[in-house]
């Protein structure tokens, strides 16, 4: 049973890897062309190139939040098998994440290979805040995945809509939060962007701080929001998988 989730991850991270890689060999052909040529882009810390990539774990992760759910059509043969629920679920749990901590790594491999293709890798700067940034967007990425399986861990026909549905909501949650509205409305979207992955890498600086600004959903530091991403995601991605593993065949 196992074997059929690591079938699953490979096959996401296949096509993942083939789409961004077919984008870097579209952009290496037109520099060869002679176009797309930069001169100077000034200096790309490490630590905002880490959290641009985020977008790419999110995708990963919205594809792999659908696994648990996936088994719907097999759990009458999948329950009969003499292994605890839970197990199952969390061996689900454990493949999906090393797919969306390698989906992050394959966008920033593919971000490096375009830099050097424009000649500006020497221009990556190493910050002292990369490794947090690292494990802030990862953190992200994990998040949106353990929000996800949780909201469609019992839905056996929309797994898939809950998935493609979460990048509408938590965008709008933070585009309207930042749009002119009344008071009240936009203190219920303050705390609904404590559960919005997307806003835990709003407002961070190359040193890995925060920026004091109106325009900052979360009114955190970096360490603080790392600490609460993960927090949030282990307990959503614990509900997810106690509601799947006792859930009604």
């Amino acid at each position: 049973m196992y074997y059929v989730e690591l079938l699953r991850a490979r096959r996401v991270l296949f096509w993942y890897t083939i789409s961004v890689f077919g984008l870097v060999a579209l952009i290496g052909i037109s520099v060869l062309g002679g176009h797309g040529n930069i001169e100077d882009a000034g200096t790309i810390p490490l630590s905002e190139l880490l959290l641009a990539c985020t977008v790419g774990a999110y995708v990963v992760a919205t594809i792999v939040s659908t696994s648990l759910i996936s088994e719907s059509a097999t759990l009458p043969i999948t329950w009969t098998r003499p292994v605890p629920r839970d197990r199952i679920a969390w061996t689900f749990v454990a493949i999906d994440l090393a797919t969306i901590l390698a989906g992050y790594l394959v966008i920033v491999a593919a971000v490096l290979v375009c830099l050097a293709i424009f000649g500006l890798l020497g221009s990556v700067q190493v910050t002292p805040g990369a490794w947090g940034a690292f494990v802030l967007g990862l953190g992200s990425a994990v998040m949106w995945y353990a929000l996800t399986s949780a909201a469609s861990s019992r839905l056996s026909a929309h797994g898939v809509r809950v998935a493609a549905l979460s990048w509408f909501a938590f965008l709008v949650i933070g585009s309207v939060w930042a749009a002119p509205v009344p008071a009240p409305i936009h203190a219920v979207l303050t705390v609904l962007n404590y559960l919005n992955p997307i806003a835990y890498i709003n407002g961070v600086v190359v040193e890995g701080h925060v920026r004091s600004s109106a325009h900052n959903a979360i009114a955190l530091s970096q360490t603080a929001r790392i600490a609460l991403e993960w927090i949030i995601a282990a307990v959503a991605v614990t509900a997810a998988v106690r509601l799947w593993s006792t859930r009604e065949a």
